[in-house]
């Protein structure tokens, strides 16, 4: 999150819920009962006020949706992991 950005809720309801490693560029406006999903960017200057799926790219007043990307999947290795072998001394 840069500087100059604002989240905040429009009346009674619920703040926007931000999704886990998302971008929101300097001076961006997050305003709503709305969700921005995981790994999604939101351009400078940008206002959003509608869902934001997860790995979309929002731009513009009001923001429109330019691009979408699969999210992030980090996949946590099972077991034991390998010993690490020190290299081998060199040749004379």
């Amino acid at each position: 999150m840069y500087h100059g950005v604002t989240i905040g809720q429009r009346g009674p309801g619920r703040p926007p819920i931000i999704g886990d490693r998302v971008y929101l560029g300097v001076g961006a406006t997050v305003i709503g009962p709305i969700t921005v999903g995981d790994d999604a960017k939101i351009g400078a200057g940008a206002v959003v006020v509608t869902d934001v799926p997860a790995g979309a790219t929002m731009v513009g007043v009001p923001a429109v949706q330019v691009s979408l990307r699969a999210p992030v999947v980090t996949v946590a290795a099972a077991g034991p992991q390998p010993a690490v072998r020190a290299a081998p001394a060199p040749l004379s």
